[in-house]
């Protein structure tokens, strides 16, 4: 399995290679279309978590709770990951996002989330060694 990062698409050292995924509900100003692979809109944080977030900005781990409340309920979230893991199997993967704050924000808590049940969903064969990606 390929690797799973994430990385702002204003940034001057863009990943080359694999899969780029935008994440964010709104398109970013002054992106072309074929800047990405895909535009994930179905799992990104609502409107109303966005807003609150808009006007909580310090409050990272209330937004990484509300978001994670949100992945969970969602029925895209499913499909998404199933979709994450087959490209994973054919190259990295990169989650693209426009917010300047370039750890905090919906993008770490997506990847976390689906690195997190990628784990879990993996059938294990015999000893629990540390194999983890």
């Amino acid at each position: 399995m390929s690797i799973l990062t994430i990385q702002r698409i204003y940034s001057k050292n863009s990943i080359d290679g694999g899969r780029k995924v935008l994440v964010d509900r709104l398109w970013p100003r002054g992106i072309r279309k074929d800047a990405v692979t895909c535009w994930a809109q179905e799992i990104t944080p609502s409107r109303e978590l966005h807003q609150w977030y808009k006007d909580n900005p310090a409050d990272f781990v209330g937004f990484r709770s509300r978001y994670r409340k949100e992945l969970e309920m969602n029925p895209a979230t499913g499909p998404f990951i199933k979709e994450v893991a087959q490209w994973l199997r054919e190259g990295p993967v990169v989650f693209v996002f426009a917010r300047k704050e370039e750890k905090e924000n919906n993008a770490s808590v997506l990847r976390e989330y689906v690195l997190e049940t990628l784990i879990k969903e993996r059938p294990t064969h015999g000893s629990s060694g540390g194999n983890h990606h």
